[in-house]
């Protein structure tokens, strides 16, 4: 599966090069595409590290919740 921003910075880069009479306008429509694109990987980037880091935590609930549950458990047969 390819990627869609990859492809749009790929799209804007080739229609940059494509003419040597690109207005300064044109120009600026370029770099705001290029700038979109790069806010919009950045923001993917953070969901991916959140995602990872809210799998971690859950992990670690896990472990912690089995930790609590022996804790209980050993104590009941300590008191047995």
């Amino acid at each position: 599966m390819t990627d869609p921003l990859h492809e749009a910075r790929d799209q804007i880069e080739t229609v940059k090069g494509m003419s040597d009479y690109i207005t300064t306008a044109d120009r600026l429509a370029i770099a705001q595409a290029l700038a979109t694109i790069a806010v919009a990987e950045a923001a993917r980037d953070q969901v991916a590290a959140t995602t990872g880091m809210a799998e971690n935590v859950g992990r670690l609930g896990d472990l912690l919740a089995m930790i609590v549950s022996n804790e209980a458990v050993i104590r009941t047969e300590s008191a047995s």
